[in-house]
C-alpha cells in the first residue's frame, strides 16, 4: 500500500498505435485482391477468346486501377468522417448536442503550475462497474499527468469480487507510477434498522471521510513544498463515467472564459439511473427547491435554457455521483495558522487568506471549523444525507459578505450507475430526434400551423387550445389528450373545438385534478384556523394602527353590535363537511383528521366513492375510507341532515348545471351554531347576497373564506370586501412554485398511462362537465 502523496517515478511513455493502421491494412487487402483478380481477367479473356491482345490487358488494368482509386477514395473518406467539422456538422444535421469541447484543455493556474489532482472515492460492491470505471480513471489520470495525481480509495463491507478487483488496480497503480492508497476493511453496512437511517448515514459520511484521509493527515508537510498543494478534489462515486466528462467538470464555470482559472467551490455532473435524474434528495435549485428526475430537471427558466445547451448552472446543493471541489476548506491547516514562507506560497495559488473563526453551533450545526467533513444531521434536526449537508456546509463557510457560494451543475457531464443508461443519456439522448419530450415554447408564443398535425398532446391553460391557434378538429388529426393546468374543464368544454362530435370522440380532456393536494387544502386549513382565531382582524387592527388592540377593540372590529364572543374557537373535535370530494376534498379531509375532526362528505349519489384519478404519494384518501358518513346532495333531506352536522363546510365542487347555486341563505342557516364556510370551487356554488345574508343572520354563518366569487371578480366596493368576518382572497388558493412543472409531470404520467391502457388519467366527462 502506498501511502505517500508523492507516487514512484512517472513510468516511461508508452509508443502510441497509428490511428491510421487499421485503415492502411484494409486497403492493402483491397488493393491485393483486385490486382489478383485483374490479373485472372486478362489471362482468362485472353485464353478463352481471340481478342485483340490489347483489349483483356486494358481491362485488367483498369480493374488494377479501379481497385487503387477505391482506396485512396477510402483513405480521403476516412479522412473526412475523422475531421471534427464533418462530424459537428453532420452530429446538427440529426439534432445532435455535443459539448462544446470533448476534452477541452487543461485550464491556467494563478502561478503557471499545473494543478495536482487528489482523486477519492468509497466503494461497495462495485465488481459491475469497476472494469469500465478503473479503465477511465487511468485515462483520467494520463491526461491529468500521473505525477500530479493522487488516488485513495476506501472499500468496506463488499460481498462480491471488490477486494480482489482492488488488489489488481493497486499493481496497475504500482506499475504506471501513480501515488495511491487503497484500504479495504469491513466497518461499514448499507443496510440499517428501522428508525436508525442516522447512524447509517453517519457511516456512509466516515466512509468518505476515510477516502480523504490521506489528503488532510499529510497536509502539514504537503502544503510547505513547492508546488506540491493539491489544489483539486475529484470525488467518484461507482458510476460509469468518461475521462473526457471529468476533464469537463473541471473546467466548468458560468462565464466561458478559459483564459482565467476556474473559480467554483463545487462542480457537480449530472448523474442518471432508471427513473431519471437520481441525487434528486440532495440536488437543490438556487431557490433551494429539490429538482425534478426528468427533464427539464430545474424549474426556473434561465437553468432550463443553459441545460438545454449543456452550459453550467447556478445551484444552491448538488452531488451527483461525480464532483470537483478545491481544497482548502477540508484542510486541517488553515492560512490563518501558516507560517510567512506557506502564506507566499498559497499566495502564489491566488486562494484566499482568510480562515472562519470557530464559533458555537446552533441547535441545527455543529460548530463550523475547517476542515468541512462529511457528516450526519444533529439529533434534534431534520434528517439529511452526508452530501447535502456537505453543500450546506460550503454555504456556510463561503456565504461571506463579499460573494455567496458557487456550486454549479454541468449538464455537459452526464455519469450514470448503470452502462445501459450511460450511454442512453451521453449518446441516444444527445440526439434531438430522439428527445422527443423536450418542450420548445415557440419564440412568438404561437404555435406554427406547420406543426398542428403532428401534435399528439397538448399542455394548456384551463382554457384548452385557444381559438387563435385553431378551432379545426381537422388540422390537429393526431392530437389524443389536452392537459389542461386547472381543475376546473367548463372553459375548455365550451371552447369552439370542443363543439364538434368528432373532437368530443378523439379529444380526451383531462384536467388537473391532484396537484393542488400541494396547494389548496393547505389553504383551507390555514383559513379555518384564521375565521376560528379572527386572525385576519387582528392583523388588520395591528398593521392600520400600529397598535396593540384590546380584547374590546378586537370584538368591536369582529361584530360592531358586539352579537359576537371573539374568544378563539379550536378545531379539536369539530365535524367537517366536505362538499365534493375529489383530490381536494380528499387531501383536506386527511388534514382536518389530523387536527382530530369528525369527516362527513356529500356527493350526487351519496354513497361511498373511491378515487382512480392522479393521486401524489403521501396524500389523499383514495379508497374513500375518511369519511364517517356519507350524504347525498341530490336528495333535499340527506343534504339538509349534512349541513346540520357542520361546523366546518369546505366546498371544491366544480361548475356544472348541477352544482350551479345550489347553496342559498337557507341552507346556511341549517349549519351549527359559529359554523364556518371555505370555497375553493368555483363561485357560482352561492350567491355573494346569499352569503352576506347567512352571515349578518342570528341564526347563520359565523365565518367565511371565498377564494371564489358570484361574480368574480368581485367588483370594486362589494360588501363582501369589508365584511368583518369574510376572507376574500383573488382564487389564488392553488397557486404555488413549481406549479406548471407539477401540470406537466401530470401530463407525463398520463402519456404513460394512456399508452398502458388505452385512457388517461382525469378524464373530464363533457356531459357532467367534471
Amino acid at each position: 500500500m502506498t501511502d505517500s502523496l508523492d507516487g514512484p517515478e512517472k513510468a516511461s511513455d508508452r509508443p502510441s498505435e497509428s490511428t491510421h493502421e487499421p485503415l492502411n491494412l484494409i486497403t492493402d487487402h483491397i488493393n491485393a485482391i483486385l490486382a489478383v483478380f485483374g490479373m485472372a481477367w486478362t489471362v482468362g479473356l485472353y485464353i478463352a477468346f481471340p481478342f485483340p491482345t490489347t483489349i483483356p490487358l486494358f481491362v485488367g488494368a483498369a480493374v488494377c486501377l479501379s481497385g487503387w482509386t477505391l482506396c485512396a477514395w477510402l483513405k480521403i473518406a476516412f479522412s473526412i468522417l475523422r475531421s471534427k467539422q464533418f462530424s459537428t456538422t453532420f452530429a446538427h444535421c440529426l439534432g445532435f448536442v455535443p459539448p462544446a469541447e470533448q476534452v477541452p484543455p487543461l485550464q491556467p493556474t494563478v502561478s503557471g503550475v499545473p494543478d495536482k489532482f487528489f482523486i477519492a472515492a468509497s466503494l461497495y460492491n462495485s465488481e459491475a462497474i469497476f472494469g469500465d470505471w478503473s479503465r477511465e480513471l487511468l485515462k483520467l489520470t494520463a491526461h491529468l499527468g500521473e505525477e500530479n495525481t493522487f488516488i485513495s480509495i476506501y472499500e468496506s463491507n463488499s460481498n462480491d469480487t471488490t477486494k480482489s478487483l482492488l488488489e489488481k488496480f493497486r499493481t496497475t497503480l504500482d506499475t504506471n507510477g501513480i501515488g495511491h492508497r487503497i484500504v479495504m476493511e469491513d466497518q461499514s453496512y448499507r443496510w440499517w434498522p428501522y428508525g436508525t437511517a442516522p447512524e447509517r448515514i453517519q457511516l456512509i459520511a466516515d466512509a468518505r471521510n476515510m477516502a480523504l484521509e490521506p489528503l488532510q493527515s499529510a497536509n502539514a508537510t504537503v502544503r510547505l513544498e513547492d508546488h506540491d498543494a493539491y489544489a483539486k478534489v475529484i470525488f467518484l462515486n461507482d458510476i460509469f463515467f468518461s475521462y473526457e466528462s471529468i476533464v469537463r467538470l473541471i473546467a466548468t464555470r458560468l462565464d466561458g472564459d478559459t483564459s482565467l482559472p476556474p473559480n467554483y467551490d463545487l462542480a457537480c455532473a449530472m448523474d442518471y439511473g432508471a427513473s431519471g435524474l437520481y441525487d434528486t434528495w440532495v440536488a437543490r435549485d438556487t431557490c433551494g427547491t429539490p429538482m425534478r428526475a426528468f427533464w427539464p430537471y430545474a424549474k426556473d427558466k434561465p437553468s432550463i435554457e443553459r441545460i438545454e445547451r449543456e452550459l453550467p448552472f447556478q445551484v444552491a446543493a448538488c452531488w451527483n455521483g461525480a464532483v470537483v471541489f478545491p481544497t482548502q476548506p477540508f484542510l486541517y491547516r488553515g492560512p490563518a495558522t501558516a507560517n510567512e514562507e506557506e502564506k507566499s506560497r498559497l499566495g502564489k495559488r491566488g486562494w484566499k487568506m482568510i480562515d472562519l473563526p470557530s464559533y458555537p453551533g446552533s441547535r441545527v450545526s455543529p460548530p463550523l471549523t475547517k476542515p468541512i467533513k462529511f457528516r450526519k444531521s444533529a439529533i434534534d434536526a431534520c434528517d439529511h444525507s452526508e452530501c447535502f449537508l456537505f453543500s450546506y456546509d460550503l454555504h456556510r463557510y463561503h456565504n461571506t459578505p463579499d460573494r455567496p457560494p458557487r456550486i454549479y451543475m454541468n449538464p455537459s457531464v452526464k455519469v450514470a450507475y448503470d452502462q445501459e443508461w450511460f450511454r442512453w443519456h451521453n449518446f441516444v439522448l444527445r440526439i434531438g430526434l430522439v428527445r422527443w419530450w423536450v418542450v420548445h415554447f415557440h419564440p412568438d408564443k404561437k404555435v406554427p400551423e406547420k406543426v398542428l398535425a403532428d401534435i399528439d398532446v397538448w399542455l394548456t391553460s384551463g382554457d384548452g387550445i385557444p381559438e387563435s391557434i385553431t378551432s379545426d378538429i381537422e388540422k390537429i388529426p393526431k392530437t389524443k389528450i389536452v392537459q389542461l393546468s386547472s381543475a376546473g374543464a367548463n372553459s375548455a368544454l365550451k371552447g369552439k373545438l370542443m363543439q364538434s362530435d368528432k373532437a368530443k370522440k378523439q379529444i380526451f380532456i383531462c384536467n388537473a385534478s391532484g396537484i393542488h393536494a400541494f396547494s389548496i387544502p393547505q389553504y383551507i386549513i390555514a383559513q379555518i384556523v384564521n375565521l376560528f382565531t379572527y386572525n385576519q382582524t387582528s392583523t388588520y387592527l395591528c398593521r392600520k394602527d400600529s397598535h396593540w388592540p384590546s380584547k374590546e377593540e378586537l370584538s368591536k372590529a369582529v361584530d360592531p353590535q358586539q352579537k359576537t364572543d371573539v374568544t378563539h374557537i379550536s378545531m379539536y373535535g369539530k365535524t367537517a363537511g366536505m362538499l365534493g370530494y375529489g383530490a381536494i376534498g380528499r387531501e383536506t379531509a386527511r388534514l382536518l383528521k389530523a387536527h382530530n375532526c369528525k369527516i362527513i362528505a356529500a356527493n350526487s349519489s351519496g354513497t361511498k366513492r373511491g378515487d382512480d384519478g392522479y393521486i401524489i404519494p403521501g396524500t389523499g384518501d383514495a379508497d374513500g375510507s375518511i369519511p364517517t358518513t356519507w350524504y347525498s346532495t341530490t336528495d333535499e333531506k340527506s343534504f339538509g341532515e349534512f349541513l346540520s352536522n357542520c361546523d366546518i363546510l369546505v366546498a371544491s365542487l366544480p361548475s356544472t348545471p348541477a352544482t350551479q347555486f345550489l347553496l342559498k341563505t337557507k341552507h346556511f342557516k341549517m349549519m351549527k351554531e359559529k359554523s364556518v364556510f371555505v370555497n375553493v370551487g368555483r363561485g357560482d356554488l352561492a350567491r355573494s347576497d346569499d352569503i352576506l345574508a347567512a352571515l349578518d343572520s342570528d341564526q347563520g354563518l359565523h365565518g367565511a373564506a371565498l377564494d371564489v366569487t358570484d361574480p368574480e371578480p368581485l367588483p370594486d366596493g362589494h360588501p363582501l370586501f369589508t365584511h368583518p368576518r369574510v376572507i376574500i382572497t383573488p382564487h389564488a388558493s392553488g397557486d404555488f412554485l413549481g406549479y406548471q412543472n407539477a401540470a406537466a409531470d401530470l401530463m407525463i404520467a398520463n402519456v404513460k398511462r394512456a399508452k398502458e391502457t388505452g385512457k388517461p388519467f382525469n378524464i373530464v366527462d363533457p356531459v357532467k362537465g367534471y
